[in-house]
């Protein structure tokens, strides 16, 4: 039985169709993976899925959808709610200052009845918190988390967040098709593993998931059922046992993939980013006392394990966070907490946070790709006697070379960065950054939510500039593959500290001894 069928799903945008006669079908109790590149169409439909307002703004959707085997045409979130449909996305609606438990019912209060409203009616019934919370600590101990469900939001780590989201979903009783949107781009080890043996128990329970996912291996670990989508084009449906990872990659790209790129490169024996005793905290993370001489031309990787401290040793870099401590460009010393000095001083950085730092979703990609430049570094504008105005020809120049360099899939540089897919919104974070013309670039987890062949387009953009515009990469990532692929060395964190610096080609047990330290802490 299916639980949804798409029947020739059709989407414009003005005139051109992001997505064409994509039919496919998702049984009961399957987990069915969806893969495609970025800008292949998977967003588009799942937005129409889940009613998102964008669509019927723009016009609608071509085609029909049985639900149960009943036709619908979803026009809102209300509706496809209604129809058993939920979604965790990538993009997070987590609000920092509520706690777990709130976050996890906020506009779906369990309400008890009081004497008043047995007279009044039940629009006077009063919010139960006890119910909330006793439900949300049960919902935490079923999917195996350890969440303090008391712990204020703002708090927790991306990977924890994306747990709360996931949560408020299958709390509900008529849920029937769940929408997992890259929940494991920011999982640490541990918390996929949950997450692997989460959906597996769902399906149990004859609840169908949509498995959104640029990792293959995952792909190949939970999935039933592939469908790969091409250009906004159906390419196939598959059977898991049916195909194998290097053909889902050339489907999905249409080419063959030539990943891991290996460094063949040296560096520079000066120091060009010193980094002294430095201490921060950055919500439930911190580092205490980290020392680093990173060489001028060098790929320096930091890894560790989520919460370790590498995430907040990013924020220091980027000027987010004050900090204790000294950190040098050259012989300039970095001002705290100041990151229009950092970005003066030489340092551009990418955060993994793309939503919330990296870029402005209402804003054109010229504009997200031009204007901290513009500001900070007075590129991109021009004299009119004494008053200088934005050149938004230049912008808008340079931003079209930055698409085609990256490969940034869009109609044109005017378009709205909140319309692109997840993927080419991280290719205009990095676009931003390079904008700056930085000495030192800093990217954190820059392969979040990014599929295999942008992936591979990204690391050799990095290794380019590094190689031939002489800028020194600070890499921070959750892979240590994809560090190893690309470091000359890497610093491992563990409780705040820098418990290894290991060469690329170091044997992967000595890599596996200095970050499992922190996880035996944890």
């Amino acid at each position: 039985m299916n639980i949804i069928e798409f029947k020739n799903i059709g989407k414009k945008y003005g005139d051109k169709y992001v997505l064409k006669d994509i039919s496919f079908s998702v049984k009961k109790g399957e987990i069915h993976a969806i893969l495609g590149e970025n800008g292949a169409g998977k967003s588009t439909l799942m937005n129409i899925v889940c009613g998102m307002p964008v669509i019927e703004k723009s016009g609608g959707y071509e085609g029909d959808i049985l639900v149960d085997g009943e036709k619908v045409y979803i026009k809102t979130p209300i509706q496809s709610t209604k129809l058993g449909i939920g979604i965790a996305k990538q993009e997070l609606s987590i609000i920092d200052t509520a706690t777990v438990w709130e976050n996890i019912f906020i506009n779906d209060e369990i309400t008890k009845s009081t004497f008043i409203s047995k007279i009044l009616g039940k629009n006077m019934k009063v919010i139960d918190k006890k119910s909330m919370r006793e439900e949300s600590q049960r919902l935490m101990q079923s999917m195996g988390s350890n969440l303090n469900i008391e712990c204020l939001c703002g708090n927790l780590s991306i990977g924890e967040k994306h747990f709360v989201e996931i949560a408020r979903e299958i709390k509900r009783k008529n849920i029937k098709l769940l929408i997992f949107d890259e929940p494991t781009a920011v999982f640490t080890k541990e918390e996929s593993i949950i997450f692997g043996k989460l959906i597996r128990e769902l399906k149990e329970k004859g609840i169908s998931i949509i498995f959104i996912t640029h990792k293959l291996d995952e792909v190949m670990d939970y999935s039933d059922r592939i469908t790969v989508l091409r250009n906004g084009k159906y390419k196939g449906t598959y059977e898991n046992n049916g195909i194998t990872k290097e053909e889902l990659a050339r489907l999905m790209i249409g080419k063959e993939l030539n990943y891991p790129i290996e460094r063949s490169f040296t560096t520079s024996s000066d120091t060009i980013l010193s980094i002294k005793n430095v201490s921060a905290n950055s919500g439930n993370e911190f580092i205490e006392k980290v020392s680093l001489d990173i060489k001028k031309g060098e790929i320096f990787g930091i890894a560790g394990v989520s919460g370790q401290g590498r995430d907040t040793l990013g924020n220091v870099l980027g000027g987010m966070i004050d900090y204790t401590g000294e950190i040098y460009i050259g012989k300039n010393i970095v001002k705290s907490g100041d990151s229009e000095d950092s970005i003066k001083k030489g340092i551009s950085y990418v955060s993994s946070d793309r939503k919330g730092t990296g870029v402005y979703l209402a804003g054109s990609i010229y504009e997200n790709i031009c204007i901290s430049a513009m500001h900070t570094k007075n590129r991109f504008v021009k004299n009119i006697g004494f008053i200088k105005i934005a050149d938004r020809k230049a912008m808008k120049e340079y931003a079209k070379t930055c698409v085609d360099n990256l490969n940034i899939k869009c109609q044109s540089v005017n378009q709205s960065v909140g319309e692109l897919s997840g993927g080419n919104q991280q290719k205009v974070a990095i676009a931003k950054a390079l904008a700056l013309n930085p000495t030192v670039l800093v990217v954190s987890d820059v392969s979040r939510g990014v599929d295999i062949g942008a992936k591979n387009n990204i690391m050799d953009i990095l290794k380019s500039i590094c190689e031939n515009d002489n800028i020194t990469i600070v890499m921070i990532s959750g892979d240590l593959n994809e560090l190893r692929s690309m470091c000359d060395r890497i610093a491992v964190l563990n409780e705040g500290k820098v418990s290894a610096i290991l060469s690329a080609d170091e044997s992967s047990e000595k890599f596996g001894m200095a970050i499992s330290e922190g996880v035996k802490k944890n």
